[in-house]
C-alpha cells in the first residue's frame, strides 16, 4: 500500500473526527496503521516467495481470508465496497428500455406517469403511516 495514502489518510481522519459524535481519532489511527502493517506484512511475504509484485483482486480476497479475524472493521468495510457495481452499463440499459417505450410524442405522458406514480406513493406510505 502506497505510503502517501496512507498519510493522506491520516490527515484527514485528524481533520474531520472532531465532527463526528462517534469514535476518536486515535482509535480510527490506530486501525489504519494496524491495517497498514497487515497489509506490509502479506505484501511482503508475497514478493518473498517469488509472487509477482502487482496486486490482483484474488490477491485481495487472500489478504482478507488471512487477516479477516484482525481486521474485522476493515473486513466489514472491504466487502461494503466489493458490492459498488464499476459499471453503470445495466442500470443505463434500463433506462434505455423504459424510455424506449414511450416515443418522443409520449413524452408529456411519460412525465405524467412518473409524476402520478411517484404521488401513488407517497400516498400509499401516508395511508399506511394513519392507520
Amino acid at each position: 500500500m502506497a505510503l502517501n495514502t496512507i498519510q493522506a489518510l491520516h490527515v484527514e481522519i485528524e481533520i474531520y473526527t472532531p465532527s463526528f459524535p462517534f469514535g476518536d481519532a486515535a482509535t480510527l489511527l490506530a486501525t489504519v496503521d494496524q491495517y497498514k502493517e497487515a497489509a506490509d506484512t502479506y505484501y511482503a511475504d508475497k514478493t518473498r516467495n517469488g509472487e509477482p509484485s502487482s496486486w490482483s483482486s484474488s490477491d485481495m480476497w487472500l489478504f482478507w481470508k488471512t487477516y479477516y479475524m484482525q481486521l474485522p472493521c476493515w473486513y466489514d468495510l472491504a466487502e461494503e465496497v466489493a458490492l459498488i457495481l464499476t459499471s453503470s452499463a445495466s442500470v443505463e440499459r434500463v433506462f434505455s428500455l423504459y424510455e424506449s417505450m414511450f416515443g418522443h410524442n409520449d413524452q408529456a405522458c411519460l412525465e405524467d406517469l412518473r409524476e402520478a406514480s411517484v404521488k401513488l406513493r407517497y400516498n400509499d406510505k401516508n395511508r399506511n403511516s394513519e392507520e
